[in-house]
Parts: structure tokens; sequence; C-alpha cells
């Protein structure tokens, strides 16, 4: 895999969430206390390493001369972080409604 391939994919969702599961398994094995933050903390870094993977890849393949940069292939790299993000939050959701003891189905009573 070339660093035009690799970049190229790394504009993606698939390749965002890769790169995110990395660097997630790297800060807790690592970074002191990053495991013992609070959930809120974990998916706001999450969220920022999501939408800056994608958007740097773009911007590097674009200073490689490998593809010119446009609104167009920015809005791209950030629906492919938005994507990956929030797809992998799906995962938790359960675990957050429980959290908040069940509030979301009693606002829908009222």
């Amino acid at each position: 895999m070339s660093l035009t391939d690799f970049l190229t994919w790394a504009a993606t969702s698939p390749g965002v969430n890769g790169i995110v599961g990395f660097f997630e398994s790297f800060a807790i094995e690592w970074i002191p206390g990053f495991d013992a933050l609070e959930a809120k903390w974990k998916r706001l870094t999450t969220m920022l390493i999501s939408f800056a993977i994608p958007v740097l890849a773009t911007v590097s393949l674009w200073a490689l001369g490998a593809r010119p940069i446009s609104i167009d292939s920015v809005w791209v790299a950030l629906t492919a972080g938005f994507s990956a993000f929030f797809g992998s939050q799906l995962a938790h959701i359960r675990q957050l409604v429980k959290r908040q003891g069940s509030s979301i189905t009693r606002r829908s009573r009222l």
C-alpha cells in the first residue's frame, strides 16, 4: 500500500474507524488515566479524532499533489468523520440510556 493509497483509505469511514481504534487502544495502554476519564471526555476525544483524521488525510493528499482540494473533498472528509463517529457510538447507546435512568422514555410520555 502506497502513502497515497493509505491517505485515500484514511479519508473514508472504515479508515477513520480503524485509525481511531488504533489510537484509542494505544491511549488506553500508554496514557495514564485515559481509561479512568469520564465517558463524555472519551467521546469528545473520539469525535475530535474522527473529524481530524479524514480532513488531515484530504489535505495531505492535496499537499502531495495526488488530489485537488475543493469544498466538496473537504465535505466528503467531514461526512466520513461524522459517519465513523456516530456509527461507533451506536454500540454504546444501550449503556447511555441505562445511565440516564430511562429519562428518554419519561420525556416521551409527557
